[in-house]
């Protein structure tokens, strides 16, 4: 006899993997590597919207953060669709992914997938400003945006395509992607 288990709904973010970036050791002023979490938006936790919301605030008006948590309203509400739009987390958090804490959050993408033989489109992705690239000083972590990345790349269905902003083509290109259009700065990787 076969016993159906109860259907229990998750409302949490979903954790696709762990991954690694770089933390500084302030006394001995090397970094190491530090285990973080991907995950993905649950549309139908508040909690997850919530802290979308919050943590676009708390970079203080970066633009692609406070899109990112608009379109993850966008796809709670059902004005975008659930199948085709994901919102990605990067997180220092490790458990209790029921409830995303604002201050643990590091990075944010939203990829688009149409279908399985077109690529998955990479509209939007920021890190924490505060731990964004820069040559004045030691940044408190590392390689964020490569984490990210590389974690896209590994669930994506065949390849990534993307419109770089100017300043970020140089990261795309160290990322592997290749330049489809010089004038929309089009970038594509592929598996």
């Amino acid at each position: 006899m076969k016993i159906n288990a109860p259907n229990t709904t998750n409302f949490k973010a979903k954790f696709i993997c762990n991954t690694q970036i770089k933390k500084i050791n302030p006394k001995t002023d090397t970094y190491s590597p530090l285990k973080v979490s991907f995950l993905e938006y649950e549309p139908d936790n508040p909690k997850d919207l919530n802290a979308l919301i919050n943590t676009a605030k708390s970079w203080k008006g970066r633009l692609y953060a406070g899109r990112i948590a608009e379109n993850a309203s966008l796809i709670s509400s059902g004005d975008m669709s659930k199948n085709k739009n994901h919102i990605y987390i990067l997180s220092k958090q490790q458990e209790n992914f029921n409830k995303l804490n604002t201050q643990d959050i590091l990075g944010l993408a939203h990829l688009v997938s149409e279908s399985k033989s077109m690529p998955d489109e990479l509209r939007l992705f920021e890190v924490n400003p505060k731990f964004k690239y820069s040559r004045d000083k030691k940044r408190e972590y590392k390689g964020l945006g490569e984490s990210i990345i590389s974690s896209l790349k590994k669930i994506c269905n065949n390849s990534i395509r993307l419109i770089s902003s100017y300043s970020a083509a140089n990261f795309y290109e160290k990322q592997g992607f290749e330049i489809m259009d010089t004038d929309l700065l089009e970038y594509i990787w592929k598996k």
